[in-house]
C-alpha cells in the first residue's frame, strides 16, 4: 500500500458491510441500459471495468421504482417488477466475479418533477406541490396522500428485489431535485398537510421510505441515503435543515449519509463546471459528520488522491465518493494505491458526460477516456501484438501523444516527433485562461504515459521525409494539429492585430487597452476573460449567441463570469475592416435591419476558428510511406475527437487492420 494515502486505503464499514477502502463510486446515469429498463452487456462491461479498478463500493446508477411516473432519462434501469431481477442479478454476479472484494449497491429513485410528460406517457408529472423544480421545467401535479403511501411501498418492494438480485446494499436517492428531495426542500414543498411545513413534516415521506425498506430487507442490510447538504438559494434547503435531517435519518436506521448539494435551480452545485475547485463542498459532509455516529460520504470535484486522503484524515468524512473521476479513469484507486497516482487521468470537469445524457438523451461518453461505453471492445489494447512495426508519430499534441503510448504498449517500436521543445500542443495554450488549469492535468497524464511506456521522443525535430525514411519507419501517423484561421478582413495584417493563440501561447499581458476579440466561440470568450482583468474587452460574433460550442453548464458559468468581468458581447456582427484604433462591423439588429458600427480598438484579437495543418500527408505518400492522419490535422475539433481517433487507430493496429493507411503512387 502507498503510505501517502494511508487513510484512503483503510477498511471501512457501512453497518455490517466491510469495504476494503474508503472509495465509493457515486451513482451516475449512463443511458447504457436496454430500452426495456433491463441491464445490457454494455452496462455490465462498464461497471466491471470500474470494479477491476479497485474501488471499495460501486453504487449502481438510479433504478426507477415506479414506472412510468418515476422515470427520468431516455433510458433508465427499472426495478418496479420481479422481471428485472435476473438482469440486475447478472450485473451483480459479473462485478463480484471480476472483483470479489468490491461491494455493490443499487440506488433507488423516483424522478418526481425532474422528469417530463413526454417520458411518462403524456401524463402530468408529479411532485409535492405544483412548483417546477427549475427554469423551463413543467409544473407538477401535487401528489395525494394515498399516492405517497403507494410510492413508499414501492420503494420497499424495490429494495427487496435488489437484495434478491445480489446487491450488498441499497441507496435511497433523496437529493438533486428528485422526488424525495422535492419533499425535503422548502422551495418545492408548499404542502399544508402532514407532509409539509416543518423540517420534520417535509422529511416524513423519506423517513417512511426508510422504514418501508428496512421492513422489507431486514436489520442487517445496509441503507445509504443520498442527501443535499445545501441547495444554495434563498428559500431553499439550508445546511441547518440538512443537519436536522441527518439526525432524523440516523434515528430511522440509515447506515450511510451520502452528502451532495444543489437543486434544479442550482444544478451546477451538483455537477460542477471547471471553475469549481477541488473538494469545495466537503465542508457539508463535515458538518453532517459532526452530529451523527453513522459514516458519512463526501462528494464534489475530488480528483486527486492527496485531496481524497486528506478528507478522510481530517475527519471531514468517512468515505469519498468519486463520480466523473471514475468515468475518466476507472483505475483511479488502483493507481493511487500502487504508487502510480501521477498516471491518473483526472477529470477536467468539461461535463461532456452530463451534456450527452441530460441535454442530448445519448449514452454518456468521456472527452478524456474514449473507451467509456466500449470497455469490452477496447480490451484488445491490453494484449501484445505479434507483428511488431516501426512507427513514427508526427505531432506531440493530444492525438499524437495518445496514439504513441497506446501503440508502444501494444509492442510497437514508436518514435514521437515534435517540432517544439515541449509536448502538449494546443492543450498548453488551452490551459492558460482563467479556470482552465485542469486541462494541464491531461497534459500531465499524457506525458506520464509517454514516459513510462518508453516512447522515443524527438523534441525540437522537424519530421522530414528523409529523416523518417532513414529511421526505417514502416508507418507514419500524422497528428500535426491545426493553426489559427486568419479571416480575409481588410487591415488584418496591422501590427495591432494578434491571434488568440499568440496572446495565450506567449502569455502576453496588456493593461488599460480597449480590446476587441473577433469571434465569440469558447476560445474567443476564454481569451476575453483572460484579457479583461486589466483591459476593457468587447467580443464581436457573427452568430446569435456566444460560446455555443461549450456544454450547457460550462457555458452558463463562463457567460456569468464574463458578465461579472464587464465583457461586452456584440452578436450578429460581421467585421468589415480593421483600422488603427477602430474595428468596423456590419451589425444585424433585432428587427433585421443592418447598421454599421465602429468599436474603439487599441488591439484586435482574432479567435475566428482553426484550419488543419496537413501539408505532409501528400509528401509522405508520394515518397511511398504508409501514412494516416488523425486529430485536428484532419478536421479541427474537440479533445474528445482527437483522443477517440487515436484509440480507434490503435485498436485497428491491434487487430491487424491497416486498410486506412495509404500510399500515393
Amino acid at each position: 500500500m502507498n503510505s501517502d494515502y494511508e487513510y484512503l486505503f483503510r477498511e471501512g464499514k457501512i453497518g455490517n458491510l466491510v469495504l476494503k477502502n474508503r472509495i465509493i463510486m457515486a451513482p451516475m446515469a449512463t443511458n447504457f441500459a436496454l430500452q426495456s429498463g433491463e441491464v445490457s452487456q454494455r452496462l455490465i462491461d462498464y461497471y466491471v471495468e470500474r470494479a477491476r479498478g479497485g474501488v471499495g463500493l460501486i453504487i449502481v446508477e438510479n433504478a426507477n421504482v415506479d414506472y412510468p411516473t418515476g422515470r427520468n432519462g431516455a433510458i433508465q434501469l427499472r426495478i418496479d417488477d420481479d422481471g428485472y431481477i435476473p438482469s440486475l442479478g447478472a450485473l451483480c454476479h459479473a462485478i463480484h466475479e471480476a472483483a470479489p472484494e468490491v461491494r455493490v449497491a443499487l440506488q433507488l429513485s423516483h424522478a418526481g418533477a425532474s422528469t417530463k410528460a413526454s417520458r411518462i406517457g403524456g401524463s402530468q408529472i408529479v411532485g409535492p406541490s405544483n412548483i417546477p423544480i427549475g427554469p423551463g421545467h413543467e409544473v407538477p401535479r401535487q401528489l395525494e396522500e394515498d399516492e405517497i403511501k403507494g410510492i413508499t411501498i414501492k420503494f420497499g418492494l424495490a429494495a427487496l428485489k435488489a437484495k434478491k438480485a445480489g446487491f450488498d446494499a441499497v441507496e435511497i436517492h433523496g437529493a438533486n431535485a428528485y422526488l424525495l428531495a422535492e419533499f425535503i426542500s422548502p422551495w418545492t414543498n408548499k404542502r399544508t398537510d402532514i407532509y409539509g411545513g416543518s423540517v420534520e413534516n417535509r422529511l416524513r415521506f423519506p423517513l417512511e421510505v426508510v422504514k418501508s425498506i428496512r421492513e422489507a430487507v431486514g436489520n442487517g442490510f445496509p441503507i445509504s441515503f443520498r442527501m443535499n447538504g445545501n441547495e444554495f438559494m434563498p428559500g431553499a434547503l439550508t445546511l441547518e435543515d440538512a443537519i436536522q435531517n441527518a439526525k432524523l435519518l440516523e434515528q430511522a436506521g440509515v447506515n450511510l449519509l451520502h452528502v451532495t448539494a444543489g437543486n434544479g435551480y442550482t444544478h451546477e452545485r451538483h455537477v460542477e463546471p471547471a471553475s469549481y475547485p477541488e473538494a469545495w463542498k466537503t465542508n457539508l459532509a463535515q458538518a453532517i459528520k459532526s452530529v451523527v455516529q453513522i459514516p458519512v460520504a463526501a462528494v464534489g470535484v475530488i480528483r486527486n488522491p492527496v485531496t481524497a486522503n486528506a478528507t478522510i484524515e481530517k475527519g471531514d468524512a468517512d468515505f469519498v465518493a468519486l463520480g466523473r473521476g471514475l468515468i475518466a479513469d476507472p483505475y483511479w484507486p488502483r493507481k493511487a494505491q500502487s504508487g502510480q497516482a501521477a498516471g491518473i487521468r483526472r477529470c477536467i470537469s468539461c461535463n461532456t458526460c452530463i451534456s450527452r445524457r441530460v441535454s442530448d438523451d445519448l449514452a454518456i461518453c468521456c472527452a478524456l477516456n474514449p473507451a467509456v461505453g466500449r470497455e469490452a471492445e477496447m480490451r484488445v489494447l491490453t494484449n501484445k501484438i505479434a507483428n511488431k512495426k516501426k512507427i513514427a508519430v508526427v505531432g506531440g499534441g493530444p492525438a499524437g501523444m495518445y496514439a504513441s503510448f497506446l501503440l508502444k504498449k501494444l509492442g510497437h517500436d514508436v518514435s514521437l516527433y515534435e517540432l517544439e521543445q515541449q509536448l502538449g500542443g494546443q492543450l498548453c495554450i488551452a490551459s492558460v485562461p482563467p479556470y482552465k488549469d485542469k486541462i494541464g492535468w491531461l497534459v500531465e497524464f499524457l506525458k506520464y504515459e509517454i514516459d513510462v511506456s518508453g516512447v522515443e521522443l524527438k523534441l525540437g525535430t522537424e519530421a522530414t521525409v528523409e529523416i523518417l525514411k532513414e529511421s526505417g519507419a514502416e508507418i507514419v501517423i500524422l497528428a500535426t494539429g491545426a493553426k489559427p484561421y486568419i479571416p480575409p478582413i481588410s487591415g488584418v495584417a496591422n501590427a495591432s492585430v494578434l491571434t488568440a493563440h499568440e496572446v495565450l501561447a506567449q502569455k502576453k499581458s496588456f493593461s488599460g487597452l480597449n480590446i476587441v476579440v473577433v469571434g465569440g466561440g469558447s476560445v474567443g470568450c476564454e481569451t476575453a476573460e483572460y484579457l479583461a482583468k486589466t483591459n476593457k474587452v468587447i467580443i464581436v460574433e457573427m452568430r446569435q449567441d456566444a460560446a455555443v460550442d461549450l456544454k450547457p453548464l460550462n457555458r452558463a458559468d463562463l457567460l456569468r463570469r464574463m458578465k461579472e468581468a464587464g465583457i461586452e458581447i456584440q452578436t450578429q456582427a460581421f467585421v468589415e475592416s480593421i483600422e488603427e484604433g477602430q474595428i468596423n462591423c456590419c451589425v444585424t439588429e433585432s428587427d433585421g435591419s443592418k447598421v454599421s458600427k465602429g468599436f474603439k480598438s487599441d488591439l484586435t484579437v482574432l479567435a475566428a476558428g482553426s484550419v488543419s495543418v496537413n501539408n505532409l500527408a501528400k509528401r509522405f505518400g508520394q515518397a511511398g510511406v504508409k501514412v494516416v492522419s488523425i486529430g485536428d490535422c484532419v478536421k479541427p475539433g474537440r479533445i474528445a475527437d482527437s483522443l477517440r481517433q487515436a484509440i480507434l487507430l490503435a485498436k485497428d493496429l491491434a487487430l491487424g487492420i491497416d486498410e486506412r493507411f495509404q500510399k500515393s503512387e
